[in-house]
């Protein structure tokens, strides 16, 4: 099974290194293929300061986490997805919040769970009957299955 981290995701991992998010992201139990849009390191990137701030490290403590957190998943470029699927992604998410709709083109494209922080996001598609998309209490039923 493939997922696919929103940057929500991402960001909580880099916060915190003793979180929960990142307790789930490093459980043996996610054997499976990560995968992140390269628009949640253009997230990152301008979050950078306040994330640094809000992990209490140093700037080259987290530049070394954030290389560390890269290099655990499979970064999906726009030029990959097909604008028909980047269309459909729109489509679901122009009401909700427009700016999340490379992450759930990512998941369509890959037929994968997208694992997401960002709870208008889930509920809206949820309500919108979009069945691959996980939060924190699913991603916790998914390691203990």
């Amino acid at each position: 099974m493939n997922i696919v981290l929103d940057s929500n995701i991402l960001m909580s991992i880099l916060i915190s290194k003793n979180g929960k998010t990142c307790q789930q992201f490093e459980s043996p139990a996610l054997n499976n293929k990560l995968f992140m849009h390269v628009a949640s390191i253009e997230e990152i990137e301008k979050h950078q300061f306040k994330l640094i701030k809000s992990s209490k490290s140093s700037t080259e403590e987290f530049e070394a986490s954030k290389k560390e957190l890269f290099n655990k998943v499979t970064i999906v470029l726009y030029s990959e997805i097909p604008f028909e699927i980047q269309d459909v992604a729109y489509l679901l998410v122009y009401d909700i919040d427009e700016d999340d709709a490379a992450f759930v083109a990512a998941s369509i494209y890959l037929e994968a769970i997208l694992w997401s922080g960002d709870k208008p996001l889930y509920k809206g598609l949820k309500n919108k009957g979009f069945v691959n998309i996980f939060d924190g209490q699913d991603i916790d039923s998914l390691i203990n299955t």
